[in-house]
């Protein structure tokens, strides 16, 4: 499984699904509050990066995975997630 996760009988009571879940959107936030100044985060990224790899992460991942956190940020914030947020 892509995920540690990935087979765990029900999602929405997944503790593991939680854990990265809330890591990842910590993640999306630190980056999004530096995108002004992307030094502090790019070490954080590059570690995480790093992190991945080990996991055998794979650019063919990459669609499904930045689709499905597109539709998580479209559902979550609603109307906040505009027309240039998409883009």
């Amino acid at each position: 499984a892509l995920f540690s996760f990935g087979k765990d009988t029900d999602l929405y009571k997944s503790r593991r699904l939680m854990i990265h879940a809330t890591g990842v959107m910590k993640t999306v936030g630190a980056a999004v509050d530096n995108l002004d100044d992307l030094a502090p985060i790019v070490p954080v990224l590059t570690k995480l990066g790093k992190k991945h790899a080990k996991y055998k992460v794979v650019p063919e991942h990459f669609p499904i995975v930045g689709e499905a956190l597109l539709k998580t940020l479209d559902q979550g914030l609603g109307k906040l997630w505009t027309g240039e947020m998409k883009a």
